[in-house]
This record gives C-alpha cells, sequence and structure tokens, in this order.
C-alpha cells in the first residue's frame, strides 16, 4: 500500500536542518489549510454516504498512530508529528473512499521525497 512507501519515506534527514514551528506556521497559511480542510470536509461527508467500515476506521487509526510515533522519534515534536499524521489518516480515507485530487496528488509527492507537506503545493 502506498502509505508503507510513503512512512519508509519520512527519515532523519527530513527533521535535520528545520525549524518545525516555521513549517507549523507555513501549514496554517491560508493556501495549504483551506485545501487541506476542504478534502477533509469532501471525505467525512462521503463517510456518511459511503460504505466507510470499521475495518478501515481501524487501518486509518493505525497509521496514523505509526506516522506520528515515527514522526515524534525523529523530531521530538508532537505538534509537527499530529499534523504528519492527520495527513496520513487523510490520504488513507481519500484511497478507500475513491478521492483524487490534485492537490492531494501533490501532498503525496511531497511524502514520496522526503519533504514535510506545506504553503502552496
Amino acid at each position: 500500500m502506498i502509505l508503507n512507501e510513503l512512512l519508509e519515506k519520512i527519515n532523519q534527514e527530513m527533521f535535520d536542518e528545520i525549524d518545525c514551528d516555521s513549517i507549523l506556521d507555513l501549514r496554517d497559511c491560508e493556501v495549504f489549510d483551506s485545501n487541506w480542510i476542504n478534502l477533509y470536509s469532501q471525505i467525512e461527508q462521503l463517510k456518511l454516504t459511503k460504505e466507510y467500515s470499521e475495518e478501515s476506521k481501524r487501518f486509518s487509526d493505525e497509521y496514523r498512530k505509526k506516522a506520528f510515533l515515527q514522526v515524534y522519534n525523529l523530531s521530538q515534536n508532537s505538534d509537527l508529528a499530529a499534523c504528519i499524521s492527520d495527513d496520513f489518516g487523510l490520504i488513507f480515507d481519500s484511497m478507500q473512499l475513491g478521492v483524487t485530487t490534485s492537490w492531494l496528488d501533490k501532498l503525496i509527492q511531497s511524502y514520496r521525497s522526503s519533504k514535510i507537506p506545506y504553503g502552496n503545493l
């Protein structure tokens, strides 16, 4: 699954020379935040109308937990770990529900490139 590939791309080099607070600020900027929230809202609406099983929720939670722990262990920053964990939940849920957008593709590509997504993707 793509999330396993993305987890493998999260490495120490991603966190060696970054300022976690600056990254978090850039994720809060309008262009990133509005795209993230729009996709999240779309997925949450689909969960109400499409089949989203307890097994899917369990897998989503597992990937979120793995991402959180991996990022926290590398960065020692729980806020950044929570954001990346949320990204992994968003990616998993979108795949389960068949949602694709160009912005989501760019989010995934950031992780494939071992980069933390932020700002204008």
